[in-house]
């Protein structure tokens, strides 16, 4: 068992830690970036989320996966009407306290 759990951690990137994987609340985008880095970075109207990272209300999603432009195209849609949205956090807090997401859904 300590064999597979540190294979498992030395699989992780040296930047991240574990957290909780599960959906945040509803609430509207306050900001939207896409940097130069290859990440989208989502900050939410949220005072927690269920990573428990550092940062509650900040979130990351690297571009380099397939469906990262279609979640981009959401995220625009939703800043840009006021909609109210949700994210599913992966578990996986960055360095600086970002909870990393791999799913996004507007809530009507």
């Amino acid at each position: 068992m300590r064999t597979l759990l540190l294979l498992f951690s030395l699989a992780l990137p040296a930047t991240s830690a574990l957290a909780e994987a599960d959906w945040t609340k509803p609430a509207r985008i306050v900001s939207l970036e896409s940097n130069i880095f290859g990440r989208i970075l989502v900050e939410l109207d949220l005072r927690k989320n269920p990573s428990n990272c550092k940062e509650q209300h900040l979130f990351f999603r690297e571009t380099t996966g397939g469906s990262s432009q279609q979640m981009q195209d959401i995220l625009v849609q939703a800043a840009a009407n006021r909609l109210t949205v949700k994210l599913r956090v992966s578990g996986i807090c960055h360095l600086k306290g970002y909870a990393e997401f791999n799913a996004v859904a507007i809530v009507p």
